[in-house]
């Protein structure tokens, strides 16, 4: 069952979307290809998660990552101001987790 699950990971997190972005690319759109390849992920999370009946800290993180990300996929206004918008996100849950590291050092 195990396998099953690491299957299912690579293709909702891996191979769809990719498969959105390279053949919805033309007829949608950068902006468009980018956000629908994110849902199949979003998807297959909240299932995961509905199934497992388990709740973590790191399940609650990859939620709101990827609720936080496509919010701010939807508020942007071009494929590039997108991209930028990811960068800063990135760079906001990067302080998350590594702020915690730096207050124990001190």
């Amino acid at each position: 069952m195990k396998k099953f699950f690491i299957i299912l990971d690579i293709l909702c997190y891996g191979v769809i979307p990719y498969l959105i972005w390279s053949y919805g690319r033309e007829s949608l759109g950068d902006y468009w290809a980018i956000i629908l390849s994110t849902v199949p992920g979003i998807i297959y999370t909240v299932y995961r998660f509905a199934s497992e009946r388990q709740l973590n800290i790191m399940g609650i993180f990859i939620l709101g990552n990827l609720g936080l990300g496509t919010i701010v996929n939807l508020l942007s206004s071009s494929a590039e101001s997108m991209l930028w918008n990811q960068v800063y996100l990135g760079l906001f849950f990067t302080s998350i987790i590594f702020y915690p590291s730096l207050l124990k050092s001190h």
